[in-house]
């Protein structure tokens, strides 16, 4: 059950603040056609109180499954857990195609601005490494400092993230990276995979099959996607002492 929680938390700090925004900015495209997808393989490393850490693997499957001419975009969402070999129905979030996280992309024409600001989501220019364009985004939840650094391509999607969670005592309490695997945003004829061996869930997670972690639940709900894995997503985790 542990790590079920752990993965929401990091699900909802990481994907909540970022597509909070439906603000258009006109001066902007977007490159986004309906059909292009991303799939990032992520691991969570989280150090836990009494010195054992707890090992996350999933990966996640956006799509962008509709465009529309006031510029926004649909995203689909689904999360295959590694550690269960579980993947959980699509969820769905209309966003604008500009900034339209939880799909990691943003314009192309936006990098390299210092900041970019659209609504309440606040990117902030880091540097140019690697041939990719560095952005934090910081925010506070519930007490916990969270920054996250986002790679992006000179295409504008997203070639890695890293999401860091900080406790009061100024010490990482986990660390989460993604990484792109596969996407056809630049070749249409690459479709997504089939991944045998993995379980389709029945249903959907709600509130009231998880109330201790309601709150939790709650931002991922105000943004349209339930972004979670099923019941038995703890089940499979790997601790280490």
């Amino acid at each position: 059950m542990k790590s079920f929680f752990f993965l929401i938390f990091f699900l909802s700090i990481l994907l909540f603040p970022l597509a909070l925004s439906l603000t258009l900015i006109t001066s902007s495209q977007s490159s986004l056609v309906s059909g292009t997808f991303a799939i990032y393989n992520g691991t969570s490393t989280y150090y836990l109180q009494d010195g054992s850490m707890l090992f996350q693997k999933f990966s996640i499957i956006q799509m962008i499954n509709k465009t529309f001419n006031n510029g926004t975009v649909l995203v689909g969402i689904s999360i295959i857990s590694w550690n269960t070999s579980m993947q959980s129905k699509f969820s769905y979030s209309l966003v604008n195609s500009t900034l339209p996280l939880p799909f990691y992309y943003v314009s192309p024409l936006l990098l390299g601005e210092k900041n970019i600001s659209v609504s309440r989501v606040n990117l902030f220019y880091v540097n140019h490494t690697n041939s990719c364009y560095v952005y934090l985004r910081k925010s506070n939840v519930e007490g916990v400092a969270i920054e996250t650094y986002f790679y992006f391509k000179s295409d504008g999607l997203a070639d890695k993230i890293i999401n860091l969670q900080i406790g009061a005592n100024g010490k990482i309490s986990s660390e989460t990276t993604l990484v792109l695997w596969m996407t056809n945003f630049n070749n249409t004829h690459i479709g997504i995979p089939y991944f045998e061996g993995i379980t389709t869930a029945s249903s959907e997670v709600i509130v009231s099959l998880f109330p201790q972690y309601s709150k939790i639940m709650e931002y991922i709900i105000i943004v349209g996607a339930l972004l979670v894995m099923v019941i038995l997503l703890f089940r499979g985790t790997k601790w280490v002492r």
